[in-house]
Order: C-alpha cells, then sequence, then structure tokens
C-alpha cells in the first residue's frame, strides 16, 4: 500500500489528478484499501475517481464503467444498499449496451447486483441475474472452467440465502470439483468454496462432514497465505461458527477469540469484519453461560452493526442478556430501535426479517408477556416462513412461539393447533436442528406441558391434565 500511496502523489504532482495514469492508480490504491478492510480511505478515493473519470468527455467509457462498479461494491460493503443497488444497475445497463451481456466486465457487475439483491432479501430478482451470468459464463468460458465454478458458487450460496440448502448443495459440490480439477485443492479460490460447502452441509444436518470440511479448509487456507491474511482469517471465522453450532463452546470461544486478536491487528477494531467477530464472540459467551463477559461484547458488536442489513438483527441477542441480568428497560429499548428501525428496511419476504421478528418474539416479547405484541410479531414471521421455507425447523418453532402467545391470551383451542404442529414438524427434521438450539425441542415441549395446566385450571374436568401428564413424560423422556 506505501508504494501505491507514493506512486499516487507523484502521478498527481506530475501528470495532475485528471490524468488517465493518476485516476489508474488511484482506482488500484481505493482497490487495495477495500481488500484490506480500510472502507473509510477507500470509498472517498472511489468517489473521486468517479467524478473525475466522468468530468472528462474523452474518458474511456469502459473504464468510467469499472470505476462505477468498484464504487458501488464499496457501498455495498457499508450496506448501504440504497447507493449501492442503483449505481449497479446503472453500471450493468451501460455495460451491456456498450460491452455486451457477456463481457466479463458485464459478468461481474451482473453477479454483483445479483448478490446485492439477495442482501436485501430480494431473490426473486437475485437468483434469476445469477442463473442467467451462469449461462452466460459456461456458454463462454465453459462447464469446466473456474469463472463457471465460481459462478455456480455465488447461485449455490443465493439458493441458501434464499432457504434452500437442497438446491444449494449439489451446486457447490460440483464447484468444488470442477475447481480441484483445474487449480487444484489448495488454491485459494477452490479453498473458499470448500469452506462455502462447509456451511451448507451444516445447513443440511451433515455435521460432522460439515465440520471435517470447515477445518480442512482453515487448515489449508493457513498453509497457503498465512495466518494474518483477510481470507484465513474469514475460514477461520467460519470454523468458529462451525464449532459453535456444533455447541462446542469449548473449541469456537477461544478461536474466535485468537480471530478478534488477529482482525484487530491486521484490519482494526472498528472494520466491519472485526466488529462481526466482536458480535459472534459475545453471542458465543452468552451461550457458554458468561453474561458479564458478553454484555460489552454484544453492546459493542450491536452499536457498530445495528445499521447493517445483514447482521443487524443479531441484536436480539444482546436483548436476551439485558433479560437474564434484569433489565428489562435496556432490553425494551433495543427491542423499540429493531422494530422501529431495523425492521422495516427489510423487504416484507425477506429471512432476515423473519429471523429478526422470531429473534423478538423468543427473547423479548414472550419473556416480557407481551402477549399481543408476541402474537403480531410472530404471526407474521410465521408467514414469511411458511410462504419461503415450509419444511425447515425454523418455521415449525415459529408454529410453538406463536401457540405461546394466544396461550397467554387464554385463546387455547389455537393456541393447541399451533404447538402440537410445530412440536411434530420439529420432530420429524429434528437432524436439522445444530445441537446449540437443540433447547428449542425442550421449549416446544414445556409450552404443551404449560398450555394443558393452564387450561385445565380454566376449564375443570376436560381431561386437560391427562395431556399436560402425556407431555410431561414426552418431555422426562427427551432429557434422559
Amino acid at each position: 500500500m506505501p508504494l501505491l500511496e507514493e506512486s499516487l502523489k507523484r502521478c498527481k504532482a506530475i501528470l495532475g489528478d485528471n490524468d488517465p495514469d493518476t485516476l489508474k492508480v488511484m482506482n488500484n490504491l481505493a482497490v487495495g484499501y477495500r481488500a484490506a478492510g480500510k472502507l473509510d480511505l477507500a470509498l472517498p478515493l472511489f468517489e473521486e475517481v468517479v467524478k473525475l473519470q466522468k468530468s472528462n468527455p474523452g474518458g474511456d467509457h469502459q473504464k468510467t464503467l469499472l470505476f462505477m462498479n468498484n464504487l458501488a461494491m464499496a457501498y455495498f460493503d457499508l450496506s448501504n444498499f440504497g447507493k449501492a443497488i442503483p449505481l449497479l444497475e446503472q453500471t450493468l445497463e451501460q455495460q451491456i449496451a456498450y460491452l455486451g451481456e457477456d463481457h466479463p466486465d458485464s459478468l461481474t457487475s451482473m453477479s454483483n447486483l445479483a448478490i446485492a439483491y439477495n442482501s436485501v432479501g430480494q431473490f426473486g430478482q437475485g437468483i434469476p441475474l445469477l442463473e442467467k451470468a451462469l449461462d452466460l459464463v459456461k456458454s463462454v468460458q465453459g462447464d469446466g472452467h473456474p469463472d463457471s465454478a465460481e459462478m455456480m458458487g455465488r447461485l449455490a450460496l443465493a439458493y441458501q440465502g434464499a432457504g434452500d440448502p437442497d438446491k444449494a448443495l449439489p451446486l457447490l459440490e460440483k464447484s468444488l470439483e470442477l475447481l480441484i480439477a483445474d487449480l487444484g485443492s489448495n488454491h485459494p479460490r477452490t479453498i473458499l468454496i470448500m469452506n462455502k460447502l462447509a456451511t451448507v452441509y451444516m445447513a443440511v444436518g451433515e455435521y460432522a462432514k460439515g465440520l471435517e470440511l470447515a477445518e480442512r479448509s482453515s487448515d489449508l487456507m493457513r498453509a497457503r497465505l498465512g495466518e494474518d491474511h483477510p481470507q484465513t482469517l474469514t475460514t477461520m471465522n467460519d470454523l468458529a461458527a462451525s464449532f459453535w453450532r456444533m455447541k462446542r463452546l469449548d473449541k469456537s470461544v477461544p478461536l474466535f477469540e485468537e480471530v478478534l486478536k488477529r482482525q484487530e491487528h491486521k484490519l482494526g477494531r472498528h472494520n466491519r469484519e472485526t466488529q462481526l467477530t466482536v458480535f459472534n464472540l459475545g453471542v458465543n459467551y452468552k451461550d457458554a453461560g458468561l453474561l458479564d463477559k458478553a454484555l460489552p461484547f454484544l453492546r459493542e458488536g450491536y452499536r457498530s452493526m445495528k445499521n447493517d442489513l445483514d447482521y443487524a438483527q443479531m441484536g436480539t441477542h444482546l436483548i436476551e442478556v439485558y433479560v437474564k441480568q434484569g433489565e428489562p428497560t435496556k432490553a425494551e429499548a433495543v427491542a423499540k430501535e429493531l422494530m422501529e428501525n431495523v425492521c422495516p428496511r427489510h423487504p416484507t419476504d425477506s429471512p432476515n426479517r423473519a429471523f429478526l421478528l422470531a429473534g423478538l418474539g423468543r427473547t423479548y416479547y414472550l419473556p416480557a408477556e407481551a402477549y399481543n405484541d408476541a402474537e403480531s410479531v410472530l404471526r407474521e414471521c410465521l408467514a414469511i416462513r411458511e410462504a419461503t421455507t415450509p419444511g425447515q425447523w425454523t418455521t415449525f418453532e415459529t408454529q410453538s412461539m406463536l401457540g405461546e402467545a394466544l396461550m397467554g391470551q387464554k385463546k387455547y383451542a389455537e393456541a393447541e393447533s399451533l404447538m402440537l404442529d410445530g412440536y411434530q414438524g420439529l420432530e420429524k427434521c429434528r437432524k436439522l436442528v445444530p445441537p446449540i438450539a437443540e433447547n428449542r425441542m425442550t421449549d416446544c415441549l414445556l409450552r404443551l406441558v404449560k398450555l394443558y395446566e393452564t387450561w385445565e385450571i380454566d376449564e375443570p374436568n376436560a381431561d386437560h391434565g391427562d395431556s399436560a401428564n402425556l407431555w410431561r413424560n414426552q418431555l422426562e423422556s427427551l432429557n434422559k
């Protein structure tokens, strides 16, 4: 980076700010800053490059479009989708008109725009764009080319984000097979796909296979690029998350601590990736029962990420700690902020919106016995999940939670139907519930026991006590 910084100074002094070579160096420096996670330095440079390039009537239009794409992706990195998406749409439209839709620059922008759509939950726009991009890459490069394999990986991750891991899995497996054949198993591009495949194995309940692949990809990346490289840190972070899903907190906590230390040194404390690790470490401390240790990390992570649509919903973990520590006023403040400032920014059918609503129901409204509000958020959450992920365990859990909200309002018959359907559905896809969430099965049974106990009090002699005993026995069997 120092060489590029010095080169830019000399270009400006000798050639002037608007010279094509100066703009090229300026763009390259901004790209370097972005790769290093220094978006505070990258963004103003990208903005200046685009402004200066556009001010030159005789400038290279292809370069203008390339610079526009780079600026859009800097906005994307900052979760400024309001600027990123329109700029990517404009860039892609002009690239197709100027270069053709199968030009590499057009395909890059097409992929970037699709990823941006998917990041705000607009999978109906993002997935068809990636499917088109994959067809175009295959037609130009061939099925076995690394670019085709990488585009397969991006499409697979879109399917995964849209709640369809079964569709993602064969694509990622094929992508990995092609990359190993062409680039070898220790090439960074291969390792990154391997790492993503590990995540999808976890999502379909293949936990041992996913963990083995996550460990392998992390080891390979460390050996290839070194322990402090950003891509190595990504695989280490994902490995820590895999340990967390497996409820192996003795492994996940120290690994997240190591990743955070290395990210602070390499990227800085305020970098987005560093702050995500801060958040993750707070969640791990919470799940390990270390609430006092978790709280400052969750506070810091929430403050820095609450405007990030991909991760703001993790603020529900902070609510959970406040509730457990007997600080309802602080929990209410975070819940109110999430409902008023974050939720409206998500599309109405977004999986992230559903995740947020479910988290608010579970960690705040139900514990606070705010049953009317709980019913409202959980009905909306269930509608989203039944439309987008009808067979996933999270959908069945939402049914059970909504049943609790209705039970609290003495709407026993409707509550019973939802709780029974929720538990039975959860039981059918039990292997897909990660070990870190295994208590959700227990919670569903506890709700059923409480439902029939409460119902028996309000309506004696209706055999609800027998039903309570039945589910109490089921609970004892589960916990043996």
